[in-house]
This record gives structure tokens, C-alpha cells and sequence, in this order.
């Protein structure tokens, strides 16, 4: 199965694997020392938006959001990134409001690209800060400084309003003291919106192999949500409002990307690895370099696996997706296709959740309390009694 093309897609993501190095917690499909590649790699990435937008269209599509990440996309050379964002024009209509974001690392951007991101209709600038500890960074293979962030928020200004950037919570060396002067330094700097992340552990990641041989050690699972319950306070103290788990957004500069994948709205991604949702299935690209390429010069899909998802699957993810943010979920959707019996037992968890304060409502739906967001999962799971 293919993509539905005749979907009324608004949404575009577009994935440049290329890094100048690769930390050691990152699990995505990226690469550094493979720069050879790049030329071959853009030349498959246009061919594979111009075979989408050019099948079954009598006009250019309309399109609201487009988000460039990786990889490292401040590593995409500039005429290469020119040609692209030449191909997207050829076949596609920005809207007059669009929201086009483009992620970069302090320490990998000269000058000279900050002009060409806003002459191509960049309007989001997404920095990826993650620490401002030199030395644990260093210690994650990630090569930058502080004063890197700080040299690029200055010049990013003067060519951007809508900064963001993003920070990593529980990284090992990080003590609740330090976090506390990070983001006292951060809520001076000239940007709009904040992405706290938790670290998350993937397996086969160097980070994995050095927290099993006890080379590191992570922050303590009380320790975690305490950061994190202070930091929501905090941010929202200097005008950073939470409207989903991990992000924060002065008013009115919240992400609009992100908000199609929460509303699980449809949106096609291009690149290597790259997962699209059509409203109905999940497809991702092939994760292979050479086969990737190889395909689109040889003009055939990309598609590695398509997921058909179960009316199941989609009440689920919507309970889920519903409940990371300050929105929540409508009860509606939680109480859709159940028996009455099921109903009934649904209802009577969802009790006993707003009694201890878990949960509270709000416009019909059910939303999280600040305090216990970091136990998400587990107010998931027992809502569907599991």
C-alpha cells in the first residue's frame, strides 16, 4: 500500500540524516562521516516529492506546516537546500500563514545560512541545546559549548521571531541545582518556545552500553518528577505555558506541526526513515541509505512498511495523544465502542482517578493534573484497565 495522495495533506516533514557527530543517546536514523552521500541523497529526496506532488494533482497543494529535521539539517549544504526548496515550490502552494521550522545544532551554522533559511520562507528556528554543561555534553559526544547556543540565539534574532529550542531532562551528571541555573539562563534568551524531553534510553545507543556497565548512572525516578513538576512552575512563572507533556510556548507561538501529529491529522514525510500518516495507515520509508537512494533512481517506492491501524489502535492512540496535552481527551473517545458493561468499569476507574486528583474535568474531557503528568502511562493504562 501506498499513501493516500488524494488526501488533503497540509503537512509536510522532511528528514536530512547527515550529522557533524553523533551523540551517544540518539536512536534515529542519522549519520555522521557519510558527507559523500549527500549529493545523491538530495538529488532522491527531490525526486521522491516531485513523484508525490506531481501523481494525481491538476494543481499545486496548499500546504500549512513543513518541518526540516534529522540528522543534523544545519549540515545541508547550501546549494543542495536552494535546489530543494526550489523543487518544493515548483509543486507545492505555501499557505500565507504557514509555519516552516527547521532544526539546527549550536555550532553548526555559519552565518551565511541564517540569511538563506529565511529566504527560502524559513520562519521557525529550532535549536538544539540539550545542556548547557560542556563538559557532560562532551561526555555524550556532542561537540558543542554553551557559548555556542549563546553566539547563534543572538544572530538566529535577527533574522527569526520564532525561536525554539530544545533541552533534554535527566541527563546522567545533571544535578537538580544545575538544571535550576539552566533554565534561569534560558528564559533570558530571545525565544519563544521551550521542548523539555525526557531522556529516554534506547537500546544499542553508546548511552545504553554505558548505564549497563555502570559507567553512568541516571537521576532517581522520585528525583525525575520532581525536576520536572518545578520546571512546569517555573516556565509558566516567566510567561512558558505547557500545552503538551514535554513543551512549552509563549502565547500564541505554540507548534503547529506538532499539533497535526497530536490531532493526528495527516501529514507525508520525505527522507530516509521518514513515517507519514494518511488518516488511515502509518508508512515509513526505507531506513537503509544506499537502498533508499537507489530506488528513486530507479524510480521505484520508498515505502519499507505500511500499518493498518485497528479501531482499537486508534481509540488508544487518541486516549493517549489526548492526554498529553492541556486539551485532553473528550469522554467521548474514551467511552466509544464499549459495551455497556465495559462502560460501566470505565467509569467507575475514571472515578477513582478524579478522586485521588489524578485526572480533573475540563469542557467534557479529562485531563491530566500538573503534578502527576510524568506518570502518564500508567493513568493510560488504567483507564483501560489494563
Amino acid at each position: 500500500m501506498e499513501y493516500n495522495s488524494k488526501i488533503d495533506t497540509r503537512s509536510l516533514y522532511i528528514h536530512w540524516p547527515f550529522c557533524a557527530y553523533k551523540c551517544d543517546y540518539c536512536p534515529f536514523v542519522s549519520f555522521a562521516g557519510r558527507d559523500q552521500f549527500m549529493e545523491r541523497y538530495n538529488n532522491a529526496l527531490m525526486k521522491e516529492i516531485e513523484y508525490f506532488f506531481g501523481k494525481n494533482k491538476s494543481q499545486k497543494q496548499q500546504i500549512d506546516t513543513i518541518f526540516i529535521g534529522g540528522g543534523t539539517p544545519s549540515t545541508w549544504p547550501d546549494e543542495m537546500i536552494l535546489d530543494t526548496s526550489g523543487k518544493l515550490n515548483s509543486v507545492l502552494s505555501m499557505s500565507k500563514n504557514i509555519e516552516f521550522t527547521i532544526e539546527v545544532n549550536p555550532g553548526t551554522v555559519r552565518d551565511s545560512q541564517l540569511e538563506i533559511f529565511k529566504d527560502i520562507g524559513i520562519n521557525r528556528f529550532s535549536v538544539g541545546v540539550q545542556s548547557l554543561n560542556d563538559s557532560i555534553l562532551k561526555n555524550l559526544n556532542r561537540f558543542q559549548k554553551a557559548q555556542d547556543v549563546y553566539n547563534l540565539l543572538d544572530k538566529a534574532s535577527n533574522y527569526f521571531e520564532n525561536i525554539s529550542i530544545d533541552l533534554i531532562l535527566g541527563l546522567p551528571g545533571v544535578s537538580f541545582q544545575e538544571w535550576k541555573s539552566y533554565l534561569k539562563i534560558i528564559v533570558g534568551l530571545p525565544i519563544k518556545h521551550i521542548s523539555v524531553y525526557f531522556l529516554t534510553i534506547y537500546e544499542n545507543t553508546p548511552l545504553y552500553y554505558k548505564i549497563e556497565s555502570g559507567e553512568v548512572e541516571l537521576i532517581k525516578d522520585d528525583e525525575f518528577v520532581d525536576i520536572y513538576n518545578w520546571t512546569v512552575d517555573f516556565l509558566e512563572e516567566y510567561g512558558f505555558y505547557r500545552y503538551e507533556i514535554s513543551n512549552f510556548a509563549k502565547k500564541g507561538y505554540e507548534s503547529a506541526h506538532n499539533k497535526v501529529y497530536w490531532d493526528r491529522k495527516p501529514y507525508k514525510a520525505f527522507g530516509l526513515a521518514a513515517c507519514s500518516f494518511d488518516g488511515t495507515c502509518r508508512f515509513q520509508n526505507y531506513k537503509d541509505l544506499s537502498k533508499y537512494i537507489e530506488c528513486l533512481e530507479k524510480s521505484e517506492s520508498v515505502t519499507e512498511t505500511c500499518e493498518f491501524l485497528t479501531d482499537d489502535q486508534v481509540r488508544l492512540e487518541k486516549i493517549m495523544l489526548g492526554l498529553r496535552t492541556d486539551l485532553g481527551v473528550d469522554r467521548e473517545i474514551l467511552f466509544a465502542q464499549l459495551s455497556n458493561e465495559q462502560k460501566i468499569s470505565l467509569e467507575k476507574r475514571i472515578s477513582e482517578l478524579l478522586d485521588k486528583k489524578f485526572v480533573y474535568e475540563k469542557n467534557n474531557c479529562l485531563v491530566i493534573s500538573p503534578l502527576f503528568l510524568t506518570i502518564e502511562n500508567e493513568i493510560v493504562l488504567e483507564l483501560l484497565g489494563k
